[in-house]
């Protein structure tokens, strides 16, 4: 039943289909980033979140309220195939494994709706 489903964050006047993504789950969400990670196509990588600090906790939230109140949260979805090296002669396709780098902040976004 819908009804009773909790969203950790929701307040009394909203339930977890329609509810504003607060600040504290963006400042939860960014501090489950990890370091040293491939960017994605806009060349932002998790470092330049996390070294920004609390400067993009507001700006983010605006941001991916926006996003989810317009209905363009699905465009965060585009991902670049990377070919991964896992080992032994690098000149040998079997070596390597192919990785899907997202867009950091689509990775926040599926955290946040999670």
């Amino acid at each position: 039943m819908v009804s009773s489903l909790s969203h950790p964050f929701a307040s009394d006047d909203c339930n977890i289909l329609n509810c504003d993504i607060t600040l504290d789950e963006i400042v939860q969400v960014m501090k489950k980033l990890k370091r040293n990670k491939f960017a994605g196509l806009n060349g932002i990588k998790a470092e330049f979140l996390l070294d920004a600090g609390d400067m993009l906790h507001v700006p983010l939230q605006i941001v991916f309220n926006k996003l989810l109140q317009q209905g363009y949260l699905a465009s965060l979805s585009t991902g670049v195939i990377r070919a991964l090296h896992k080992g032994g002669d690098a000149l040998q396709f079997e070596n390597y494994r192919e990785i899907t780098v997202g867009l950091v902040l689509a990775i926040l976004e599926a955290r946040l709706n999670s």
